[in-house]
């Protein structure tokens, strides 16, 4: 009896563990990061290009409350979306959120920047124009979601 117990407790701790785990990020593949890298879009959805800074340290990215990846320095992670609103978050000390209202046929660029000082790290999600985002994610790895994957 001690033991059925013992088994359902140890069950229930795993699955609240494995909920509360940040995605790992997902390397995409030469090819798929090639194909992101057109920055060609569905007509009938909108991709949101999330890219991280030089930072050292991951960050999780939310979507509307779900995980939807962790970005490092260098990284960046396309999600593509029905046109809609959606609440980006992130945190690390303290959290940031940027509320996007995406238009099918349209490419968003966010940039998760890192602000760092020796007695403070915080983040920063805010819109960048095309033309900078493309500057830095053209020297990013390709991260993937699988909430939001990339269609083919």
């Amino acid at each position: 009896m001690k033991i059925k117990h013992l088994s359902a407790l140890l069950v229930s701790g795993l699955l609240l563990l494995a909920c509360s785990t940040p995605q790992i990020p997902v390397a995409g593949t030469p090819q798929m990061d090639a194909q992101a890298k057109t920055f060609a879009v569905h007509p009938a959805r909108a991709r949101i290009y999330v890219y991280r800074n030089l930072s050292s340290l991951s960050e999780e990215l939310r979507v509307n409350g779900v995980a939807v990846g962790t970005l490092m320095g260098r990284s960046y992670l396309p999600l593509e979306v029905s046109p809609g609103t959606y609440r980006l978050q992130a945190k690390r000390e303290r959290e940031t959120i940027l509320e996007l209202n995406v238009l099918a046929g349209r490419n968003y660029f966010v940039l998760l920047e890192a602000i760092e000082s020796p007695m403070n790290y915080r983040s920063s999600l805010r819109e960048v124009s095309e033309a900078e985002a493309r500057e830095a994610i053209k020297s990013s790895q390709l991260l993937l979601s699988s909430v939001y994957p990339l269609s083919p």
